[in-house]
């Protein structure tokens, strides 16, 4: 698998792409938010990070979003995350618009693209 390294302030993070089952599970989720909240897919990773932090109340879909990631030589798990990220929640914003775009770039510009597509087609044809 792939993976890339960011460092932020003294903390080093390693993100392990998802296998294509895991990322299009976690994507669907993603994709479910901005349905939710009525966005359209030309937004941009803050944003979707924005409402994923709005909505993920109980943290499930930050931590599977964060599951394949390793700081400092540990995973990011529940138990560990207070540990992490106390005291660090810029980083910890910083480093989910890392995996975010790392892993689910090419879904959601290929998905604008594909919307965009199907506009042009369905206003060609209210025109006729």
């Amino acid at each position: 698998m792939n993976s890339y390294t960011k460092k932020i302030k003294d903390t080093t993070y390693t993100v392990t792409l998802f296998n294509a089952v895991t990322g299009l599970t976690i994507a669907r989720k993603l994709s479910s938010i901005l349905a939710a909240t009525k966005l359209s897919y030309t937004i941009d990773i803050s944003e979707t990070v924005d409402k994923l932090i709005e909505f993920d109340s109980d943290l499930s879909l930050t931590l599977d979003l964060l599951s394949n990631t390793i700081v400092d030589g540990k995973a990011i798990e529940r138990e560990n995350f207070n540990q992490l990220f106390t005291g660090k929640l810029g980083e910890y914003v910083e480093i989910l618009m890392f995996v975010v775009e790392t892993n689910f770039r090419d879904f959601f510009s290929t998905i604008k693209s594909q919307v965009e597509k199907f506009q042009a087609i369905e206003k060609t044809d209210l025109a006729e």
